[in-house]
């Protein structure tokens, strides 16, 4: 399940009268606190917190309370929480933080902030500047544990392989001793889905050929950056001269634009100062048996591979990347959206309630994208919030199955999900209604395996 929706699951609303009514608040317990650090539970929580909030600039104040046996306890209690909460961009002077007398040990939290759920009494275009959008945050990283005074290799489990010449810190040394290698690898439709990998460059439709997410910290947690350009290849089932190398940049509102890198790509023999080539390899297809003793029987043929048999091998093409730092990279090709039409989705069903600007109770904008499997690509859509709903609105390729897929989280903790198929028609503008209901994890996580189908 997407981590950023686990986060929003644990939120709590709450409406408080100790603010003016331009600000909404959040409130929240963290029981049995530790005082050296946070815990992961306590860590998952703050997050969610953060992914509703957007950023810490909408922070108007935040209280904080420990209680505990005695003050010294509680004050230590305190620092974990200040320490994570400055992390996240919150200013010192901003985090008020009290202690009282208890039995029992918690950390009570409230957060005054001004909130994304705006006033439905006009039509008004839903604020693209707060960070709803968690990209990567569900699929787990491959950690590799390697040795920087070498070129470093690494190879993830669904094919791609890295080659890293150089790490330097960030004073641009030279670094030696044991780092740790981050990979993500994005080839999956259902992971690109629920990781929210758009596949846009500055609101223009891209087809992925598979993205990753690559990074390189020293043994003490420092961040590490490129010393020369290292190189990605990348599988691919069918490869495309028109691909590019496109590197991410992650915006106001979570997601990541593409930017295109470098030049043309180039089929077979070269390689570019910094874009994509096409390669062909020679890959292990299967065993050639020819037997030296027929009364060897299958069984054990097959457990003697190199003695009863030759090796037989196939061509094979991948995609070889020079990228010049490390982050998001992706594959992708620029598409023609001369034939976009529009694409209006009413989002009804089980929508969480927070708080307005007004303090009137809110219905929170679900994550809404259009997906197309036949190419992939993924669309965002401009959310709207009408006197009668909520309403995404895409521009989408006519003559295209597209999956419009939404979830959100509900006030019971559970996961409120749907997807829709419909196939889009040239010069035929299109409207449907998506009904979210609640989901098991199982069940979200089976539905959507049916876009890797």
């Amino acid at each position: 399940m997407n981590k950023c929706l686990m986060c929003l699951l644990a939120i709590l609303f709450a409406s408080s009268q100790t603010y003016a009514q331009d600000y909404a608040s959040l409130k929240g317990i963290v029981t049995n606190p530790n005082a050296s650090e946070l815990s992961r539970s306590t860590q998952t929580y703050l997050d969610s917190l953060f992914a509703m909030i957007g950023d810490a600039q909408y922070i108007h104040e935040i209280k904080l309370n420990a209680t505990a046996a005695n003050t010294t306890i509680a004050e230590q209690n305190l620092k974990p929480m200040q320490q994570a909460l400055e992390s996240y961009g919150v200013l010192p002077q901003k985090i008020l933080s009290s202690t009282a007398i208890a039995n029992n040990e918690e950390l009570q939290l409230e957060i005054a902030y001004t909130p994304m759920l705006t006033s439905v009494d006009v039509v008004v275009q839903a604020p693209k500047t707060r960070k709803i959008y968690c990209a990567g945050r569900t699929k787990k990283a491959q950690e590799f544990k390697v040795q920087a005074s070498r070129e470093m290799r690494v190879k993830g489990k669904e094919g791609t392989e890295v080659a890293i010449p150089m790490l330097v810190d960030a004073d641009g040394n030279r670094v030696s001793g044991e780092v740790t290698i981050e990979l993500k690898e994005f080839y999956k439709n259902s992971d690109i889905v629920l990781n929210d990998l758009f596949t846009e460059t500055n609101g223009e439709l891209l087809q992925t050929g598979g993205m990753i997410y690559l990074n390189a910290t020293s043994s003490d947690g420092e961040q590490l950056y490129l010393g020369s350009n290292a190189t990605v290849k990348m599988p691919t089932k069918n490869a495309d001269a028109d691909m590019r190398l496109y590197t991410g940049e992650e915006t106001a509102d979570g997601s990541v634009n593409w930017v295109k890198q470098g030049g043309e790509s180039r089929m077979m023999k070269g390689s570019l100062s910094t874009g994509l080539s096409i390669r062909e390899i020679q890959v292990f297809d299967r065993y050639d048996y020819k037997f030296e003793n027929s009364n060897i029987n299958k069984k054990k043929r097959n457990s003697y591979p190199n003695r009863y048999s030759k090796k037989r091998y196939k061509t094979k093409q991948i995609y070889e990347l020079s990228i010049p730092k490390l982050g998001w990279i992706n594959c992708d090709k620029l598409l023609d959206k001369k034939s976009a039409i529009e694409l209006e989705v009413k989002v009804t069903g089980e929508l969480l309630t927070g708080v307005s600007i007004d303090g009137d109770a809110m219905k929170e904008i679900p994550k809404v994208s259009a997906y197309i499997t036949a190419l992939p690509s993924m669309l965002s859509g401009s959310a709207i919030v009408k006197k009668d709903g909520i309403y995404v609105v895409f521009r989408v390729p006519a003559n295209y199955e597209i999956n419009i897929v939404g979830m959100t989280a509900t006030k019971d903790g559970s996961v409120a999900y749907a997807k829709q198929v419909v196939n889009t028609k040239r010069n035929k503008d299109m409207k449907l209604e998506l009904n979210l209901k609640k989901v098991s994890n199982a069940a979200l996580q089976q539905d959507l395996a049916s876009l890797d189908n």
